[in-house]
């Protein structure tokens, strides 16, 4: 007779299951007959009741090794567990968590206040207290600005180019031999300093050099005064306002302090009017670039950023009539 064993265990009995009939059927499996092994006259329950029987008298085993993973406890639903009560405070629905912190929530009783991200609200918290505003992208505001102007033939160029800087920023024009004319004329700006000591030009952070239409001598001594006693960091800038500039200019002048001394360089081509026309810049490099923009966007109308000094020398050169230019380089 065919029977389906099942491996021993501690504490089970062997059942058999057969489907031959040999005895009545089962009250609870009527498709199937059994018959329990050691009770030959079958009168014996069925297997599901004695198992029902022998786990809910047998007491539960406290072996941890065992694999008897049955509970002796009968099988109901968890009901529900109630809301802690209030000498109990800090027992959650189904958690037992530690006693209430002592310190204090920085979040305000809002509850949305977290969901709208909001800073934590101290108690020394004041609306007066707002922020600090974030820095600006602009170019610092200069300290001082240097015209050096070694061209007694240019006077009139340089204290116009004066008279029009240091109505927004301190300006200092040198000159090797200052006239009465300079110091007349700068007794009426507040802001406007002639000096003949080139020792102060390290105070400065703009040095303008204004181009002549003649000769380019003087822009070479004024580069040697710039070499030996401006500090490294400093703008340099050749400004040409109604004549026009030989391509290469500003790069053969201003190439060996940009290098060599950490300096920035660039040039501007603008008009006779100084102020009233706007300007073309360029840079011998992107900071050089920003540095004369950052300076010329406060005194000019507009500025037009070129991509190199030779552009702005040619814009120049079409702008000052072409047959003009320097003489004796």
């Amino acid at each position: 007779m065919p029977f389906a064993s099942f491996p021993k265990r501690r504490g089970e009995m062997f059942v058999a299951v057969c489907t031959t009939p040999k005895a009545s059927p089962s009250p609870t499996r009527p498709h199937k007959t059994w018959s329990f092994l050691g009770s030959p006259d079958c009168t014996t329950p069925p297997p599901e009741e004695l198992l029902e029987k022998y786990y809910n008298e047998t007491p539960p085993t406290c072996d941890p090794f065992s694999d008897h993973h049955l509970s002796d406890e009968p099988l109901y639903e968890e009901p529900y567990p109630e809301y802690p009560s209030a000498e109990e405070p800090y027992l959650s629905r189904s958690h037992l968590q530690g006693p209430p912190s002592t310190t204090t929530c920085p979040y305000p009783e809002d509850p949305f206040a977290l969901l709208n991200n909001r800073p934590p609200v101290s108690s020394a918290f004041s609306p007066l207290s707002t922020p600090s505003p974030p820095p600006s992208v602009e170019a610092p505001f200069p300290d001082r600005i240097a015209i050096i102007n070694l061209n007694n033939n240019n006077n009139d160029q340089s204290l116009h180019l004066a008279n029009h800087l240091s109505a927004h920023f301190p300006t200092l024009l040198y000159t090797p031999s200052p006239s009465s004319h300079h110091h007349h004329h700068a007794a009426g700006h507040p802001l406007l300093t002639t000096t003949s000591n080139p020792a102060l030009l390290s105070r400065a952070d703009y040095l303008i050099l204004p181009a002549s239409a003649y000769t380019t001598a003087p822009l070479r001594r004024a580069v040697a005064v710039i070499a030996a006693h401006v500090r490294p960091g400093a703008t340099v800038i050749v400004e040409s306002s109604g004549s026009a500039l030989p391509v290469g200019t500003t790069r053969a002048l201003l190439g060996g302090l940009h290098a060599r001394r950490g300096m920035l360089g660039g040039v501007v081509v603008r008009g006779a009017k100084a102020g009233a026309e706007a300007a073309v810049a360029a840079g011998l490099c992107h900071a050089s670039l920003a540095a004369v923009v950052g300076l010329y966007g406060r005194v000019c109308p507009a500025v037009l950023a070129v991509a190199g000094v030779e552009v702005a020398e040619r814009v120049g050169g079409a702008r000052g009539g072409g047959g003009r230019g320097f003489h004796g380089w």
